[in-house]
């Protein structure tokens, strides 16, 4: 069944797939044709997310850390 998915999609649209199937978000679903919908609560929990706001954090207070 799966094999069949991957013949109606063109490349982008099977490596996109590829990149969700491989990626550690859960919650993700598709609601429609090219829509895929996460919840954000699911994303901002993530390790991944954690991460990039400490780095962003760090930036910001820097800069402020610069003006002073």
């Amino acid at each position: 069944m799966i094999k069949l998915f991957k013949f109606l999609l063109n490349s982008e649209e099977q490596k996109l797939g590829q990149a969700l199937a491989d990626s550690n978000i859960t919650g993700a679903e598709v609601v429609g044709r090219g829509t895929i919908v996460v919840d954000g609560r699911v994303i901002a929990s993530s390790t991944e997310f954690q991460a990039l706001k400490l780095q962003a954090k760090k930036i910001i207070n820097s800069r402020e850390s610069a003006r002073i």
